[in-house]
């Protein structure tokens, strides 16, 4: 049996203002932060039509368990370390909202 083909990676990291629609493409991790740094509140609200992941390393997966699941509709509002910021992937092309409130 074939291993399975890793996740692909977003291009580039996404960095956040304070609003942003990030349009997600399936099965693509993105890597979302704040460029100035320190710990910031990411409320995310999935636009979606399938369920987004969301985990603070690279590991992201729709298989993962210990990736949080955030269905369509539905908002995340965690605490982050907006440097290194979060991972997230979708199972399902869709966007999700983001707003960033520095703590």
């Amino acid at each position: 049996m074939a291993a399975p083909a890793p996740t692909p990676l977003a291009a580039t990291a996404t960095p956040l203002s304070a609003f942003n629609t990030l349009t997600m493409t399936l099965g693509t991790v993105y890597n979302i932060y704040v460029p100035r740094g320190g710990h910031a509140y990411f409320y995310i609200f999935n636009l979606g039509t399938g369920n987004v992941f969301i985990k603070g390393d690279g590991t992201v997966s729709a298989t993962d368990p210990a990736s949080y699941k955030l269905p369509t509709n539905q908002s995340l509002s965690p605490l982050t370390n907006s440097a290194t910021g979060l991972w997230i992937v979708a199972d399902a092309a869709g966007s999700v909202s983001i707003a960033v409130v520095p703590r």
